[in-house]
């Protein structure tokens, strides 16, 4: 593979490794495994690995001013049956990246979608409660 040649090249470069390291661990756990919980307020790796992909899949989309429909409460009461299904939403990420990751260049990431209006804006606070500054929103307009 060729060496990367810019930010934004190395930004996809990385996309790609984690989703390979992701497809190791992933597959080598049996169902269990993957729903295991260790204690109350934490969230087992199949949780993980889907907030994970669902935080990439918008921040791809995001950084090309393509619109987000993340409902990222869901992704903590996502259901996934066994190491396949999780397979499955990695490629599904992978499809993203190899489509959305060559367009992506310096600029867009120095400036998410460009201006664009179909970014995503949050809300003025978070599921958390969160406020969220002032220039986290006007960032949005």
């Amino acid at each position: 593979m060729a060496e990367p040649e810019g930010f934004a090249d190395t930004f996809v470069l990385l996309y790609r490794q984690i989703h390979d390291e992701l497809r190791q661990e992933v597959s080598a756990l049996d169902p269990q495994a993957l729903d295991w919980v260790p204690g109350p307020d934490t969230s087992s790796i199949s949780t993980l690995v889907v907030h994970l992909l669902g935080s990439e899949n918008e921040v791809l989309q995001i950084v090309r001013g393509l619109p987000s429909d993340r409902d990222r409460a869901s992704e903590f009461s996502a259901q996934v049956e066994d190491p396949e299904d999780l397979l499955s939403r990695i490629d599904h990420t992978d499809r993203l990246l190899e489509r959305v990751g060559p367009q992506i260049t310096d600029e867009d990431l120095a400036h998410p979608s460009g201006g664009s209006t179909n970014r995503r804006c949050p809300k003025q606070s978070s599921q958390d409660g969160t406020v969220l500054a002032p220039q986290q929103l006007r960032s949005c307009t």
